[in-house]
């Protein structure tokens, strides 16, 4: 085995055998197939809400009254990187606050981050979306994101 490269850019630290990088968007393809066998037993609908009063997440997170369509997102949506917001297009918020839980920084997005255009009408590969995501499979499974997957 041999590293190769840096494993910290900023400080200048050369990669070891040993590091442990983020799996990123290998993840997608676990949280969708874990996403549509919720869908395949009948836990889940794509077309659910995320956000808001009877939806899957409800008021969970945030601190302020929703912005301009934060309630209408779907399931479906975020997992075909519609949702309005939050991509790789326009700063996404998954590298904006590195030193956030992933719960402080749903709630720090939605506080802070309206959506660029209504859901369902624009694509752009959201990071975000899918760490949602995780937290859907959480919540509808009673488990962890990584104890369901």
């Amino acid at each position: 085995m041999k590293a190769y490269g840096v494993s910290n850019k900023s400080k200048g630290t050369k990669a070891v055998i040993s590091d442990r990088y983020r799996l990123a968007s290998c993840s997608k393809q676990f949280t969708a197939v874990a996403i549509m066998k919720l869908l395949e037993q009948g836990k889940i609908k794509l077309s659910d809400k995320v956000f808001g009063d009877g939806a899957i997440l409800g008021k969970t997170y945030g601190t302020k009254a929703y912005g301009l369509h934060i309630t209408d997102i779907t399931v479906d949506e975020l997992l075909h990187h519609t949702s309005g917001g939050w991509g790789n297009e326009t700063d996404d918020p998954m590298f904006s606050n590195p030193t956030m839980t992933t719960a402080q920084l749903i709630t720090w997005t939605l506080d802070n981050r309206p959506l660029d255009h209504v859901p369902g009408t624009n694509y752009d590969y959201s990071n975000f979306g899918y760490c949602i995501l995780g937290r859907v499979i959480e919540k509808i499974t009673g488990q962890t994101y990584a104890e369901a997957v």
